[in-house]
């Protein structure tokens, strides 16, 4: 019996031996730069810009800007390398800017919530910067190509600026609020395909959200040419990027 007992322990230590060795092998820092275009999305909202008026702002269209982002993670293989589902886990620290243009979404404020007084065009300027603790599983690899989803929580620091402006020159008026720095809790969640280039070299292609929260813009504006106070409106911002990237694994 003490024999055998033997035998399985020593067989049982040699396995996880063997496992953390061909762990280690390629275990690594991996440095991460991505690019590409990112599309915003701004739901319907309102905006009071006096006390007895609360406009509705429509939907916009979404502009096309710009999103970079540069992370370095700890990667590490699950348990054994050929492994084809789950085989691979990265944690790091990614740090990721969306802006590069004037305005993100342009739409139709409705006077008094009313869809036939559309007198007025609204634009939005939005830019932020994060930084976000990254978790990235690979799901399934096969040969050279694997599938991976990657998520984060962190800080965002974000500038918004808002102002809206008359269909027609002869309306005349317009309200203006400036840009304001606002700092915000925000998650990410995406997937994507890595393509194992080399053994230290790959590329990848992939879907990344980002939800902002809810961005509060300026209380001080300038309304029909005069200074104005009042509440300020609340944006709920959200981005959807498509990103290319090179990875280089240390």
């Amino acid at each position: 019996m003490d024999r055998q007992y033997r035998f399985h322990k020593k067989t049982i230590l040699a396995c996880l031996l063997a496992c953390t060795g061909i762990s280690n092998t390629q275990a690594g820092i991996e440095v991460v730069l991505e690019g590409g275009p990112s599309w915003f999305h701004v739901p319907q909202t309102t905006i009071s810009p006096t006390d007895i008026e609360t406009d509705n702002l429509s939907r916009g269209h979404a502009n096309t800007t710009g999103e970079l982002g540069f992370g370095v993670y700890y990667k590490r293989p699950l348990l054994v390398n050929d492994a084809v589902w789950f085989n691979t886990l990265a944690v790091g620290l990614a740090v990721r800017y969306s802006g590069f243009l004037d305005n993100i979404t342009d739409g139709n404020v409705d006077q008094f919530e009313q869809t036939n007084l559309d007198n007025y065009q609204y634009q939005v300027y939005f830019e932020n910067t994060r930084l976000l603790a990254q978790l990235s599983l690979d799901v399934l690899t096969y040969k050279q190509v694997s599938l991976y989803l990657i998520g984060g929580i962190g800080e965002g620091w974000s500038r918004l600026r808002y102002h809206d402006f008359p269909n027609e020159e002869d309306l005349g008026g317009g309200l203006s609020l400036p840009k304001k720095n606002t700092s915000h809790f925000v998650a990410n969640v995406g997937t994507g395909i890595n393509y194992h280039y080399t053994e230290h070299l790959s590329f990848s292609l992939g879907y990344l959200y980002t939800d902002y929260g809810h961005i509060t813009a300026s209380n001080e504006g300038i309304l029909n040419g005069e200074a104005v106070t009042l509440s300020a409106p609340t944006f709920s911002i959200e981005s959807h990027a498509l990103l290319m990237g090179i990875h280089y694994l240390i």
